[in-house]
């Protein structure tokens, strides 16, 4: 099976009543997926994801966007047979789970689903990393934070955690934590500086 790193963004948390506007796949056996989608009932969206998610009806990013219905075809035929990898990939897949059942589409074949959160407590917890967010991780392995909560951004970062955590040595391992506890101490000393 292969591989499909997975990212979506959404106008709130319930997938009942909330939409997905914005996702992000990225493959390691065909050309990667991006696309944006207009939000049919703005109206039930929570301005605080929005605000998260940078959505702006008069962007020309969702200028070109897709209707819910192409995305729900889309994501039938893109994730059949696939190991979809994602940080808390269950909040993810139940929306796109509620949007196949709104559209009359599924994905034909089961899916293996890892959650790079489970990974991230099991290599990086015993190393000092507190929280599991992905923002805490890229902070914590010193990875750029820009263009954090867009889907793209989020797909490119799983991938990278994924293969970076499936690759590590001890000595990477050390080496985060040290790097770490570098920065918590330079912290610490510029707010002593203030």
């Amino acid at each position: 099976m292969n591989k499909a790193f997975l990212d979506i963004e959404t106008t709130g948390l319930n997938s009942c009543m909330h939409e997905i506007i914005e996702v992000a796949i990225i493959f390691d056996d065909r050309e990667d997926y991006h696309r944006f989608i207009r939000p049919k009932r703005i109206d039930l969206a929570d301005p605080v994801a929005l605000r998260i998610n940078r959505f702006d009806d008069r962007s020309g990013e969702w200028s070109d966007s897709i209707t819910h219905e192409q995305l729900a075809f889309d994501l039938a035929c893109l994730l059949n047979n696939r190991i979809i990898i994602g940080h808390n990939p269950s909040f993810d897949m139940s929306f796109i789970h509620e949007l196949l059942e709104q559209h009359g589409e599924r994905i034909q074949s089961r899916n293996v689903i890892i959650d790079t959160v489970t990974l991230a407590h099991e290599h990086l917890s015993p190393l000092g990393l507190k929280r599991l967010s992905l923002d805490s991780i890229r902070s914590y392995l010193g990875w750029c934070q820009i263009g954090a909560h867009t889907a793209l951004k989020d797909a490119q970062d799983v991938q990278r955690l994924y293969n970076t955590l499936l690759r590590a040595t001890f000595f990477d391992r050390l080496n985060w934590r040290l790097k770490s506890k570098q920065r918590a101490v330079t912290s610490r000393k510029e707010a002593a500086k203030r």
